[in-house]
Order: C-alpha cells, then sequence, then structure tokens
C-alpha cells in the first residue's frame, strides 16, 4: 500500500488506463510503451513527493520501483542480447548486461536509468587492470542498494551504487584496483533535508566525500565501513527541474575512484585529510619546461582521527622524464611529530613540492598523506609542461596569444599546421575538471600591455616566484597547446645563440624568458646571462615575429 493517499489515487488511476485489458489484450507492452510508463510513475514521483519526509519519499519510491516491475517483465523476454536485464526489490535495483567483451568495457559508458527519473552513469577507464582486460566475456551488473542507505552510520546523499564484473564460472568481482586510472561515477544526490548553510557547502564541495563500502572486507571495523580512500569529487551540479530551473536540494555528484566498488556521497569531511593551500585533486599546474614548480601543500589531522602523528612522503611524477632538478618534498621528514603545533586539538604538517622539469608534455604529480604509517590518500595534480608552447584557455585566440608571446598571429597560423583556420583554438582534449594553476612568471613582452618598471622587479619574476591560482574555479580543463616559436637543436658549443636569436628576428629577454635553465644565469642582479652556450637538452626555443616560416638555417 501507499503511504500517502494522493499518490495512491492518481497513481492507481494512471496503470488502471495503461493497464485495462481492453487497452492490451495481450497483457504486453511494447519497449516503447513500457518506457512510457516509467516516465509518467517518475513524473508523478517527482511533483507529487515534495513536501512529504525522507521516509515517505523513500517508501513511496519502494511502492513504485515494485508497480514497475510488474510492468517491466512483460517486455523482459523480448529485450535483445546486449539489452539489460532488470531486476526490481523493495531493497535494491538490479541491472545486467550480459556477456559483454572485455574490449567492450575499455573506456565505455554505462548508462542505468533509475526509476525516480534520475540516471546512474559509470565511466571506465581506457586501461583496464589485467584482471579484466583478460576475460572473454562476463556480466556487468549495476546495483543501486537501498538497504545500505543507513548502514554503518553514515549521512548519506545518494543512495549506493555499486558495479561488479562476473565472468563465466569464475567468482564475481566486486572490488578492483585501477591503479592510476579512474573509474567516473555520476550519482544523483537529494540534501533538500540539509539547512540552507550546510547544502551550499554541498554544492561547493566541502563537509562532503565520495565513499566506497569495505564493510565486507576482512579486518575493517562494523563502526566505520565506509572509506574516502581512493575516491574524490571531480564535480558537483544542481539539477534542473522540468523549466531549467535551479532545483536547490537535488543535483548529481561526479566520483573519480581508483577501483570497482559500492559508491556513494556522504556528508562528511574526513578527519585526516589535505587542507589549503595544498592544490585540490584535478588540479591543472601549467609550467614552461625549466622553470621551478614551487607549491605548498598542508595537511591536518582533528582529535577524532585518533592517529597519533601524520607525515607528508612519497613524492613522484609519472611518466618518468628527465629534469632540470627532480622532484623534492621540503623538509624531506614532513611529519607532525618534527613541527610545532599551534592549534589545540588539530595536528598540522606543512611542506613544499619543488620540481624543475626538462621536457615538455602531460604528467602527474603525487604525494602521500600517511597516518601512523597508513596511506590515508595519494594526492595527484595534472602538470602540463610546456615548451615554446602556449597553454590554450578559453577565450584566447591567435591575436592575444601572439600579444602575449611578441610575435605575429600569422607567424603562429604559420608553424601550428595542424590548425584548420584561425579559429580552432577553442577545441580542447582529454578534459577533466579541477582549477588552473600558473607556475611560471607572467611574461612582459616589448608591445605586451604590461612592461617591467625595474631590473628587479623582472629578476623577483622570473626567478622568485610560485605557482598562483589562474582560475579559482572548478572547471572543465583540457590540455591543449599552441607552438609559439620554434626549437632548434640540438645545439653545439661552437654556435652562438645571439646570433640564432637575431637570425629569426628574435628578442634576446624574450629568449631567455623563454628558456630558463637552458640558458646558464650568471648574475640576477645585474641580470647577466651566457648567451653563447646552451645547457641541458641542448635545445631552445626561438620566437619570430616574422610572418612567414622561419627561414631554414645551417643547424
Amino acid at each position: 500500500p501507499l503511504p500517502v493517499p494522493s499518490l495512491r489515487s492518481s497513481t492507481m488511476e494512471m496503470l488502471l488506463v495503461l493497464l485495462h485489458p481492453s487497452a492490451f489484450p495481450a497483457h504486453q507492452l511494447s519497449e516503447a510503451e513500457s518506457r512510457q510508463c516509467t516516465e509518467l510513475i517518475s513524473n508523478i514521483y517527482a511533483q507529487e513527493t515534495m513536501g512529504y519526509t525522507l521516509l515517505e519519499n523513500h517508501r513511496f519510491a519502494v511502492a513504485m520501483e515494485e508497480l514497475g516491475e510488474t510492468i517491466g517483465k512483460a517486455t523482459l523476454g523480448s529485450l535483445a542480447p546486449g539489452d539489460p536485464a532488470i531486476e526490481v526489490t523493495a531493497n535494491s535495483l538490479i541491472m545486467t548486461l550480459k556477456k559483454v567483451e572485455s574490449g567492450g568495457l575499455k573506456g565505455a559508458e554505462l548508462n542505468f536509468p533509475i526509476p525516480d527519473g534520475t540516471t546512474v552513469s559509470i565511466v571506465l577507464p581506457l586501461a583496464l587492470p589485467q584482471v579484466l582486460d583478460q576475460l572473454i566475456a562476463s556480466d556487468v551488473q549495476m546495483v543501486q542498494h537501498r538497504s545500505l542507505w543507513a548502514a554503518g552510520g553514515e549521512e548519506l546523499l545518494s543512495f549506493p551504487v555499486s558495479l561488479s564484473a562476473t565472468p563465466a564460472n569464475v567468482q564475481s568481482l566486486h572490488r578492483i584496483d585501477f591503479g592510476e586510472e579512474e573509474v567516473f561515477v555520476t550519482l544523483p544526490f537529494n540534501a533538500s533535508n540539509l539547512h540552507a548553510a550546510d547544502l551550499q557547502r554541498v554544492y561547493r564541495g566541502e563537509g562532503v566525500s565520495c565513499v566506497t563500502w569495505q564493510g565486507d572486507e576482512a579486518g575493517v571495523h562494523v563502526s566505520q565501513p565506509w572509506t574516502a580512500r581512493g575516491c574524490r569529487i571531480e564535480t558537483i551540479r544542481v539539477a534542473l527541474d522540468a523549466a531549467g530551473e535551479e532545483a536547490f536540494g537535488l543535483g548529481s555528484v561526479v566520483c573519480a575512484c581508483s577501483h570497482m566498488s559500492t559508491y556513494a556521497l556522504s556528508f562528511r569531511e574526513e578527519s585526516v585529510r589535505f587542507s589549503d593551500p595544498t592544490p585540490e585533486p584535478g588540479d591543472l599546474l601549467v609550467i614552461t619546461a625549466g622553470h621551478m614548480l614551487n607549491v605548498a601543500v598542508r595537511a591536518i589531522a582533528t582529535t577524532s582521527s585518533g592517529k597519533s602523528q601524520i607525515m607528508l612522503s612519497q613524492l613522484s611524477v609519472s611518466p618518468s622524464t628527465q629534469s632540470f632538478v627532480s622532484s623534492n618534498l621540503s623538509p624531506a621528514i614532513a611529519s607532525s611529530a618534527l613541527q610545532e603545533q599551534n592549534i589545540a586539538g588539530i595536528q598540522v604538517v606543512h611542506a613544499n613540492v619543488s620540481w624543475t622539469p626538462m621536457e615538455a608534455g602531460s604528467f602527474t604529480l603525487s604525494l602521500g598523506l600517511f597516518a601512523d604509517g597508513e596511506l590515508i590518500e595519494a594526492r595527484r595534480w595534472r602538470v602540463r609542461v610546456l615548451f615554446c608552447e602556449h597553454y590554450v584557455r578559453q577565450g584566447d585566440n591567435l591575436q592575444s596569444v601572439a600579444n602575449t608571446h611578441g610575435t605575429s598571429w600569422q607567424a603562429l597560423f604559420s608553424i601550428n599546421t595542424d590548425l584548420q583556420r584561425v579559429t580552432d583554438l577553442s577545441l580542447q582534449q582529454n578534459v577533466r575538471y579541477g582549477r588552473l594553476w600558473s607556475c611560471d612568471p607572467p611574461l612582459h613582452v616589448a608591445g605586451g600591455p604590461n612592461h617591467y618598471q625595474t631590473e628587479a622587479e623582472e629578476v623577483k619574476e622570473l626567478f622568485g616566484h610560485g605557482c598562483r591560482i589562474r582560475i579559482a574555479e572548478r572547471q572543465p580543463l583540457g590540455d591543449t597547446t599552441l607552438k609559439v616559436g620554434q626549437i632548434l637543436g640540438p645545439l653545439d658549443q661552437s654556435q652562438n645563440v645571439t646570433k640564432l636569436v637575431r637570425d629569426v628576428g628574435g628578442s634576446l629577454r624574450q629568449t631567455l624568458s623563454m628558456n630558463p635553465s637552458r640558458i646558464n644565469l650568471i648574475s640576477e642582479f645585474p641580470l647577466v646571462a651566457d648567451l653563447m652556450h646552451s645547457y641541458g637538452d641542448q635545445r631552445l626555443c626561438l620566437i619570430s615575429s616574422l610572418s612567414e616560416e622561419c627561414p631554414a638555417l645551417p643547424y
């Protein structure tokens, strides 16, 4: 029986019309008719449950699923082999894709419509772990668990959703580690029972965590079956109603997790965690090869954690690459036990991460947070290293990029042969959500909008800068770049850098700013550089203001 009389009457009236024998003599609905019925049920649920308690809504949703099961069973027998099999119970919604080839799982996006009108989406990585990659075929199953809604003392804002793969004659694989790859899970959530201030924090990604179920794992305390380890929040969005207006209290979260499991959104904050000014997961740090990436990191542990010591360690760069100066954590032993604690009840540890890359490309910088020797989180950031390139941001065009680097848009169009037209800069690749950081000094070039007032100011910006947030709001960021000059080399010691710069119509100071560490700095103040030789990998970036291809030179 339905708990709310108005819902009971309107729903039963609709079902009597749809299921009357005169309408369907064979007592069987087509797939399209079944979908239409599900949409009608979802609309009634969405419109009529406003103002009722969460428990009443939950009971009504279960009742709707039971009614939907009656309707849906008539069409299950006629589904094609690739269509999902659906099973609805009072405690779960189960959707199964039968005999999926392992190749079909690579980078696959699985969308599971839920009877309440929302959709759960799961996107698998392109590189699968060996245990999945070697499967010939398996049944892939998504389960929405209502029985785990209040399990473990968590205040969950979403129903838990699990993903598993069951190969033939093999036990179901529920928890698979993806290593450095991530699975992206989109979960609808309902936070309408929170206070307005807490709700605003949720939409900012504060005080909430993407969590996974570990209650079935050996050694896990029954009071803490949910964990945020290996998961992060990619993005949170407010839901839109039928009129396109924001429906505050409802929304969806994209969780990025390093393993296959059961996922949910929890209203809680980890007791041991990274904190400001540490870059957030998914942030993109952009730096020119040869400049030093320098960023401050901080971690805290509250009294409730029960931990006696926290520590930052295991800094790494992947894939491996050549560097002018290898990645470094300072202090080398960054432990709360060795640093002065000024906040009562909270342990704090500070450190600085530095790295001077040599080669251009996309890299991942990773730092581990440990509590009493146990890994709590491996924080990862994307790093885009540029060499003779410009990182393309929203709103960039050839003229604006040319102004920044002291060249012409014609020269840029000439050397970027993959551009079909001058407006192609908006196309982004490998898009992820995050904040944009710049780890380079600002460029002040001749003809540009800004100029150095004194040589001391120039030296400070060139050599005393750190990483700074350029875009504070999380937004989709790709790794598209634009060539801004020609890379020459490897050069030998007999070639004069000054002559090469003049031959292409370049600027000596601009050459110095585009080739940090490749040109030896003799003195910072006064600014004196050795322009007779090149260092590192013996390559140089030269920018020309010529509107045609840079002339061929004998080297």
